[in-house]
Parts: C-alpha cells; sequence; structure tokens
C-alpha cells in the first residue's frame, strides 16, 4: 500500500482505530479494504494481521517477558491474560482470542493484547519515569486526536467529587491505589506490570474538567503513540463500570 492510500482511507468513516497508518499498512491490498469497509469489519484486518504473526513467537520467550503462565492442549496451548477487570484467553500459535467470564469481545482489545504478548520485553530492576503522551515517541504527532479520545473524554467522565470514592475502589482492586497529584489522581495497573496514573481536575464555572494520563516509561517497550490513543477507548468505560459499581 503507498503512502497516498493511507491518506486517502483515513477519510473513511468507518472504525477509528483501524484508520490509524500503522494498522493500515498491515492491511494486504485496496481491494481488501474496500470490502471490510462495505463489510464494517475494518476491526478485524489488523487483528487477523497479528494473529497470523503469533505462531512466530514461541510460548517460553513469551513467558519469560510477561510473566503470564503458558496452559499446553492438544493443538498448542493458551494464555490468559488479565486486562483490567477482565481475562482474555489468546490462543497459541493461532493467535484466536476469547473473552472469558463476561469479558467485552472486541478487536481493539484483542490487537491490544496480541500486541503486548509480541512485544511486552523482561521487566528489570529499574523505576520506570512517568511520561505524559506528548513526552511518548510520537505522541507529539498524535496529540490532536490523543487530546479529545483519551484526555478531554476523562476529564468529563471521572473529573466529579462524586466518583472520586469509587475510582479509588476500582484502582485498589486494580493492584493500584490513590495518588497524590491533581484534584484527584489514582495508579492502576491495565495489563501486567502495565500501569497508568489518572490525574483530575474539577471544573467550576470559569474552567472545565481536565484530565492527565502519565505512562510508564517503559510502557514503550510494547506499545507506541498509537496504541495508547486506542487504550483509552478500552480502560476509560472498564475504569467507569468499576468506579460505579456497589
Amino acid at each position: 500500500m503507498t503512502p497516498g492510500a493511507v491518506l486517502q482511507y483515513k477519510s473513511i468513516e468507518t472504525n477509528e482505530y483501524a484508520m490509524e497508518n500503522k494498522y493500515l499498512n498491515a492491511l494486504l491490498d485496496k481491494k481488501k479494504v474496500e470490502e471490510a469497509v462495505s463489510e464494517k469489519r475494518m476491526g478485524k484486518l489488523p487483528y487477523e494481521h497479528y494473529a497470523h504473526l503469533f505462531k512466530d513467537f514461541e510460548p517460553e520467550d513469551i513467558v519469560s517477558r510477561t510473566g503470564v503462565p503458558f496452559i499446553k492442549d492438544a493443538e498448542g496451548g493458551y494464555f490468559d491474560v488479565p486486562l483490567m477487570n477482565d481475562t482474555y484467553r489468546v490462543y497459541w500459535p493461532s493467535g484466536n482470542v476469547d473473552a472469558l467470564e463476561g469479558a467485552v469481545p472486541d478487536y481493539k482489545t484483542f490487537v491490544i493484547l496480541l500486541r503486548w504478548l509480541e512485544n511486552k520485553k523482561a521487566g528489570g530492576a529499574r523505576i520506570p519515569q512517568k511520561l505524559s503522551y506528548k513526552e511518548i515517541p510520537g505522541g507529539a504527532h498524535y496529540y490532536g486526536s490523543y487530546e479529545g479520545r483519551v484526555l478531554k473524554r476523562s476529564a468529563f467522565t471521572f473529573a466529579k467529587p462524586e466518583m472520586y470514592e469509587g475510582l479509588e475502589r476500582a484502582a485498589e482492586a486494580l493492584d493500584g491505589g490513590k495518588s497524590d497529584k491533581g484534584d484527584f489522581s489514582i495508579r492502576f495497573r491495565f495489563l501486567p506490570d502495565t500501569y497508568l496514573t489518572l490525574i483530575l481536575w474539577n471544573g467550576d464555572d470559569e474552567f472545565p474538567p481536565d484530565a492527565q494520563i502519565l505512562y510508564d516509561s517503559d510502557i514503550t517497550d510494547a506499545f507506541d503513540a498509537e496504541d495508547l490513543a486506542v487504550m483509552g477507548d478500552l480502560f476509560i468505560p472498564r475504569l467507569r463500570a468499576a468506579a460505579v459499581m456497589r
């Protein structure tokens, strides 16, 4: 696919996630993109790409890098990966993914899981720095989209004092807890050994609510700026559901 094709298809009104340049470059040809748009299955194409790659990664290597156990079976085996309060079963070598115990089955989640299993580096003794999105390589380029898709959405969803008790409870259930930044903040587990810090500022008569997300610097071992924009689509609804749960 040529660079011009990437620009052309970014104008198609369809699944925003599949329109990111990196994932478009994974698609096979123009005809396949057009068919997917017409059938409203654009999200499946990047998933199929990363599922196809999964067989090239040895299970023992994935275990050593991620710490997620590999359960062998007659067809190969699988990894049970927790993403916040949900658990997904990722099969090797097929790359197929099942949502377990009421988890939401969607292609955005499946791609993030596969990219994490394929790219995550082994943890080290170093203490990672906390980075904003603009400090992530490529983040400045995508910031305009990210600001609305993640930060403003987080602010208007969570920056309400009546939400804070539930958010703290949700963070504690996700191996985190309350932090000391902004008017309110929490740190919580998104994936194993992958944490996010959500910082909130209350709005008033003069200023709207605001939000910031800080990422541990080692998150770039597994994900790039485009992936982090997609993460907002995954953690915001899950965190809100956990916060309002009694």
